[in-house]
């Protein structure tokens, strides 16, 4: 699906009453981990963030918001910047945190977006990555509502697994995974509300959002596996040069 049809889709869903409470619970847990991440530098790729959080980035980092294309007339945002996702325009090592909204979904290879925002990342930078579960009650109801070209349930969605597999080769370190939201996907306040209970439920990561962040090591594991290896070869070289030199 096209970028500006998903984002605009979106927009809209987010708009619902089942929206709106997943919107409020992103906020809470975003707020939260805004006072453990450091830096000056703030960039969300993928869906617009709550309005009170993105100016609570706005007081406390440099935040600026990056769209694959142009917004929409009536959207409100902040400062704004279009660049592809395929290769994000800053610098290397540039920003301090990246907020992933939904942002996987909207892409065919997730892997490169993650690699992108690695690129572009302090270390000892911050990832929060967030969207929707297919290991999930909701993730079953996808594979029938799907066919009828309905978002949230026609994009591509990400399992905790794979995200997390690709993160710990890009050379992060887990700092929190969650799962949230075990309601139904009825857009009813009423319905909502009655059932939020089950939000007390323990979390298997089977609720129908995730929320991760993770942390930017100063150097990868793959990177410090191929310098032990080296380091390896150069004593074993000395060990030869002596050993030689001896004779």
């Amino acid at each position: 699906m096209k970028y500006r049809q998903w984002r605009y889709r979106m927009i809209a869903w987010y708009q619902s009453a089942l929206g709106e409470e997943i919107d409020l619970s992103c906020e809470k847990k975003l707020v939260n981990w805004l006072n453990r991440c450091g830096g000056q530098v703030a960039m969300s790729l993928g869906m617009p963030l709550s309005l009170k959080f993105r100016e609570l980035l706005a007081e406390n980092f440099f935040y600026c918001e990056c769209l694959a294309d142009y917004p929409f007339s009536d959207e409100s945002t902040t400062q704004l910047m279009i660049s592809s996702y395929q290769q994000l325009a800053l610098l290397e090592s540039s920003v301090d945190v990246v907020v992933l909204a939904h942002a996987l979904e909207c892409v065919d290879d997730a892997e490169h977006l993650l690699s992108e925002a690695t690129r572009i990342l302090q270390p000892g930078g911050h990832l929060i990555v967030y969207g929707f579960n297919p290991m999930s009650l909701w993730g079953g109801i996808r594979c029938i509502l799907r066919l009828f070209d309905i978002s949230p349930w026609d994009s591509s969605w990400v399992s905790i697994s794979r995200i997390e597999d690709i993160m710990l080769s890009l050379g992060y370190e887990v700092r929190e995974i969650q799962t949230f939201l075990y309601r139904l996907p009825i857009a009813n306040k009423a319905f909502l509300q009655y059932f939020s209970f089950l939000e007390r439920i323990p979390d298997y990561h089977v609720g129908a959002l995730y929320f991760m962040v993770f942390r930017k090591l100063s150097i990868s594991p793959l990177k410090e596996k191929a310098a032990k290896k080296q380091r390896v070869r150069s004593k074993i070289n000395v060990v030869l040069q002596n050993f030689s030199n001896s004779e």
